[in-house]
């Protein structure tokens, strides 16, 4: 999957929606810089919420996925939340 963001690319890993099915509704949000993808998918027992952010990075000059949440739709306490790092050492 490819991603744009203003044109620019952004990183996404695949693990980061690889076994999400059945979206139904994506809502594009910008939040203190950050920009978010919340995604509603699944169907009853199988619903779930989804939240990716993702922020621009000025060394990678690109979006880069930074956290992932996912809620259980019938059971929101049930919840998996994911951090993502990157090597953005300029000196590299």
């Amino acid at each position: 999957m490819k991603l744009l963001i203003d044109g620019k690319s952004a990183a996404l890993p695949e693990s980061a929606y690889a076994y999400l099915a059945n979206g139904v509704t994506l809502d594009l949000r910008e939040d203190n810089g950050a920009i978010v993808a919340l995604l509603d998918g699944g169907d009853a027992g199988q619903s779930y919420k989804v939240e990716w952010r993702f922020t621009y990075s000025k060394v990678l000059q690109y979006y880069v996925l930074r956290s992932k949440s996912i809620h259980h739709g019938e059971f929101p306490e049930v919840h998996e939340n994911t951090d993502y790092t990157y090597n953005e050492n300029k000196d590299l």
